[in-house]
């Protein structure tokens, strides 16, 4: 990845002059990362789409593979719990029912997906329970305080309260300098939303001090770079490393739900 973008940086330069060489540069890497943003929006529609078709087929194959079937062998499959998942004995009593069947079965399955669909209900009751947990641990914290959590795999949670309702999380680790971050909003008393976005610190420290130190070693003959490869490579680079690891997003929400979720 860093080659390729030293590759994107240094094939977009010329001789000619410096506003020549900004503007292409300008134009090379809006036009990248709008072809990217178009790929990405492509993705997510596909995969949106792909999932709509695949609930739609597991919500009505089992309807349509026992329609053929006579209502001794719906009764079979209805009683079968060794044998058929729930949903295919769910599908049985369906069509059972559908029938006219007076079989006691048709409620003896009923009564199965009642009992799954209230435990549930008290799974949810649980996920809310945490939820709430969170928040309240979550508001302790006074404003502009880092909170620092020590996790079982030996790094550090930590969270900083930036607003009223607006948390950075991020794990202190081995080359997290590098990943992005995930903010936490409370929306409220119940609910709370995430997302990643970019560790403003590391860019100030790459993007700032990263092109003074190019530009030192440039002139002390370390390597050969133009003025504007100097300037760009350092902060181009931590945003594509900060876009590459954008899934250690996931990894601060569970150790988040797991610390704070007690």
């Amino acid at each position: 990845m860093v080659f390729l973008l030293y590759r994107l940086t240094s094939s977009i330069f010329t001789k000619s002059g410096s506003d020549t060489m900004m503007w292409r540069y300008r134009f090379t890497v809006k036009k990248y990362y709008f072809y990217s943003l178009l790929a990405g929006l492509s993705g997510i529609l596909r995969m949106s789409s792909s999932w709509h078709t695949l609930l739609q087929m597991a919500e009505n194959r089992f309807l349509n593979k026992f329609q053929s079937k006579n209502s001794n062998e719906l009764e079979r499959i209805a009683k079968n719990s060794n044998d058929y998942v729930i949903e295919a004995r769910q599908a049985a009593a369906q069509l059972l029912k559908q029938r006219d069947s007076e079989s006691k079965t048709i409620d003896t399955v009923e009564q199965e997906v009642e009992n799954q669909r209230k435990s549930r209900e008290l799974t949810k009751a649980q996920i809310e329970s945490r939820t709430e947990n969170i928040i309240k641990r979550l508001k302790s914290i006074s404003l502009k305080e880092t909170r620092k959590y020590s996790l079982r795999n030996g790094n550090e949670l930590q969270i900083k309260r930036l607003k009223e309702s607006r948390f950075q999380v991020r794990i202190e680790a081995y080359r997290s300098m590098l990943t992005p971050v995930m903010i936490l909003d409370i929306t409220s008393d119940k609910t709370f939303k995430t997302f990643p976005f970019f560790y403003i610190k590391s860019l100030l420290i790459f993007g700032l001090g990263g092109p003074v130190v190019s530009l030192i070693l440039t002139q002390l003959n370390f390597f050969q770079v133009t003025f504007w490869e100097a300037i760009l490579f350092p902060p181009i680079t931590v945003i594509g490393l900060q876009i590459l690891t954008v899934p250690t997003y996931y990894a601060n929400l569970k150790f988040l739900k797991e610390t704070l979720g007690k």
